[in-house]
């Protein structure tokens, strides 16, 4: 079973999101805008394992976690989405979704 914690925070209160294995205790955060007390108190009582911060794209309100959260899980590996690191334009747009360009 897989439980979801969803945390607003960050300057502009975006979501942030704690995916966790109840069976084995493993966990993801997913795109961490802080480093809040909530965010380390579920990290601290629920995961055994966090394996994976997940960054859907690299907006302040969604990264400012990031270092502080490595700092306490060095071995939490980063990943980021594919639209991280394309630049924005309609081409790039295309060729994630497969389509042809127009």
């Amino acid at each position: 079973m897989m439980k979801i914690h969803t945390l607003p925070m960050g300057p502009v209160q975006a979501n942030c999101y704690v995916v966790i294995d109840e069976h084995s205790g493993e966990a993801a955060v997913i795109d961490p805008g802080d480093y809040t007390d909530e965010l380390k108190s579920v990290l601290r009582d629920e995961v055994k394992n966090l394996k994976y911060i997940l960054l859907t794209h690299g907006h302040y309100d969604h990264i400012l976690g990031v270092a502080h959260i490595k700092d306490d899980y060095p071995d939490a590996k980063i990943s980021l989405s594919i639209l991280f690191i394309l630049p924005a334009t309609p081409s790039a747009a295309c060729a994630i979704s497969k389509r042809p360009s127009t």
